[in-house]
């Protein structure tokens, strides 16, 4: 009798901790699931005029990104999405584009490819470097750095000077500096906002994600001022919609 008993005591006790468990886990799966950032919400900020060096093109509003060079996720987005960015509102005046270098610690090859990109900034082709990491992000190593390099057109004495510096590192890290600050984690993000006569950036929008250029497109149009709506082109508004935001 006293081991039946027992038995049915362990059981109970058993049942309570289940049922414990299925009380904790209602409660914070679904807050943990709730979590996840918006595609597009709100922000406020101000991003230093020393980070808007990469900049392409001139126009009043800005769209900053915050990737990696080994990241899958950024690498979509600068080969399917930035591309109709680039032709639709940096070639047109409305936009200028921003890179900010975010090297994620599970990314080995990350961080030298940043410093070859910034390296290749200091003789005027960071774009370009920024066009052919992304395009073939499986050759990173150190050879295909330089082959890239020589590929579009950059003295490789210089590249390499630039490389054992050590200021193209410090550029980095100031970077990653500000990716925290503005509590970006994961790559890739972007901020929308409008350049500040002295170079500033005053923050507006955060989209989160890889996301598609419908996103680019909204976040900008409600960004920018009237004066300068007029010059997106209409053929912006019949864009694709498709797209899965993602971020890694």
């Amino acid at each position: 009798m006293k081991r039946l008993k027992s038995v049915v005591d362990v059981l109970a006790t058993l049942l309570v901790v289940i049922a414990a468990g299925l009380v904790i886990w209602r409660q914070f799966i679904p807050a943990a699931s709730s979590r996840r950032p918006p595609r597009i919400e709100s922000a406020k900020g101000t991003l230093p005029a020393e980070l808007a060096r990469t900049a392409l093109g001139s126009g009043q509003v800005a769209l900053v990104e915050f990737a990696d060079f080994e990241c899958p996720f950024c690498g979509r987005h600068a080969r399917e999405v930035e591309p109709m960015i680039r032709k639709t509102f940096v070639d047109t005046g409305v936009v200028r584009e921003v890179f900010v270098n975010l090297p994620l610690p599970i990314h080995a090859h990350a961080g030298p490819a940043s410093e070859a990109a910034m390296c290749a900034g200091q003789q005027g082709k960071f774009w370009g470097m920024y066009d052919a990491l992304f395009q073939d992000q499986k050759g990173l190593e150190a050879s295909d750095l330089t082959a890239r390099a020589d590929k579009i057109g950059l003295d490789s004495a210089t590249l390499a000077e630039c490389q054992r510096g050590g200021k193209a590192r410090a550029e980095v890290e100031r970077h990653k500096k500000v990716a925290a600050e503005m509590k970006v984690q994961a790559t890739p993000a972007f901020f929308v906002g409008l350049v500040q006569s002295d170079g500033s950036i005053e923050i507006k929008k955060r989209l989160n994600g890889a996301l598609p250029f419908a996103d680019f497109r909204t976040a900008i149009v409600e960004v920018a001022p009237a004066e300068l709506r007029s010059r997106i082109p209409k053929v912006a508004f019949n864009a694709p919609q498709d797209g899965v935001p993602n971020a890694f």
